[in-house]
């Protein structure tokens, strides 16, 4: 007796079951506009000087938002296996992420023949930390690096110079607003006293804007270089303090904090667009070798950092690993903020992330060769 195959194959319902139906169709659907959403942000945010404040924020957590875009496809995927478009959105969020962080992640260290140099960008946020003597704490991690430039923001005059006395630094310093005041925050690019002279002052950016940057000339061991002290505005509005107690006030019924918020916000992210501008056209006239180090108050994906990358190396990115995280904001989001930038003349051998004790701030330190001439 030969044995019948009963098997009329699947069931030809599966395959509907496994693709989720019409709510499958939504979910695709909304999936796709999530994933042309954040490139578009992506697009808007590298090319856009002066964003509007959604915008920055947008761009300020872009990798967040590839992330939370790409577990959502995946996730949707595991659902619903049957749904070929879901894989291939994964692949479009993977590749464009690829494409923009991924040359960022490995080290890849240079070699040059040329003066060695180790510089150190640090916000100290007035000595944040509370140490019993903050003044020595600054030292003690300046001292650890071992630098021969230093940029240092947030901090007074009065206070530089304490740091000056014991790491024997020339410095040029200028308040925020250029008022000459010894008390109030600021900063000031130093370089070795033993090594090298210091020339410089305080810039505003604008007429219209009081802002100030540094700006020095440093000359020692048969070169000549130029050191830029940054500090973009801070986006004090959207602090954690200032939002929680906007959004404390909107739970009893009084918005007005909030609107004020987002006001200042938005002036502050003008503000800030027209600072990046400034900067740029700066630092385009620079004809020497060029180091800008700061606080930029904007991530690797704002249009600054996409212009200033066409004519400058990030150290960090060159000489280290990985995300670079230099501050947390609202005390819990790792963001990175603060860069040394420098122009082609200097070859990058590494760059790490000192510890944070005396500031929310971490240091980026970067092992620079300034190349010989005839390169």
């Amino acid at each position: 007796m030969t044995d019948v195959n009963t098997d009329t194959g699947p069931d030809p319902t599966l395959p509907k079951q496994w693709r989720g139906g019409v709510w499958g169709t939504g979910v695709v659907a909304l999936l796709g506009l999530a994933i042309v959403g954040v490139l578009a942000v992506t697009a808007c945010g590298r090319s856009v000087r002066a964003p509007g404040p959604l915008l920055v924020v947008m761009v300020t957590v872009l990798p967040y938002l590839y992330g939370a875009a790409g577990t959502a496809a995946f996730a949707a995927w595991c659902i619903l296996p049957d749904r070929r478009s879901l894989p291939a959105l994964l692949a479009v969020v993977s590749i464009a992420a690829g494409v923009l962080w991924g040359p960022s992640f490995p080290a890849r260290p240079q070699r040059a023949e040329g003066v060695s140099l180790t510089a150190i960008s640090w916000n100290v946020q007035r000595f944040w930390g509370g140490e019993d003597d903050p003044v020595q704490c600054v030292v003690d991690g300046i001292v650890a690096a071992d630098p021969d430039v230093v940029t240092l923001l947030e901090i007074s005059r009065d206070a530089l110079e304490a740091v000056q006395e014991r790491l024997h630094l020339t410095c040029v310093h200028s308040d925020y607003f250029g008022t000459d005041d010894a008390s109030r925050g600021g900063l000031a690019v130093c370089a070795r006293r033993d090594v090298f002279t210091v020339s410089g002052s305080g810039h505003a950016f604008s007429d219209e804007d009081a802002w100030q940057y540094v700006s020095a000339e440093i000359t020692g061991q048969g070169r000549q270089f130029n050191v830029v002290g940054v500090h973009l505005q801070p986006y004090w509005p959207l602090t954690g303090a200032v939002m929680r107690q906007s959004v404390s006030d909107l739970a009893q019924g009084e918005p007005g904090s909030l609107l004020a918020a987002s006001r200042d916000g938005a002036a502050v992210v003008a503000r800030q667009g027209r600072q990046s501008s400034a900067l740029l056209e700066r630092v385009s006239l620079y004809q020497d070798p060029t180091l800008i180090l700061g606080d930029f108050n904007s991530t690797r994906d704002s249009a600054l950092h996409t212009e200033l990358r066409r004519s400058f190396v990030d150290t960090f990115a060159r000489g280290s690993r990985g995300f670079g995280a230099t501050v947390h904001a609202l005390g819990w989001l790792p963001l990175r903020v603060d860069y040394i930038y420098a122009t082609p003349d200097f070859a990058v051998r590494s760059s790490e992330l000192g510890p944070a004790n005396c500031s929310d701030h971490r240091p980026v330190i970067s092992q620079l060769v300034l190349r010989d001439d005839e390169r």
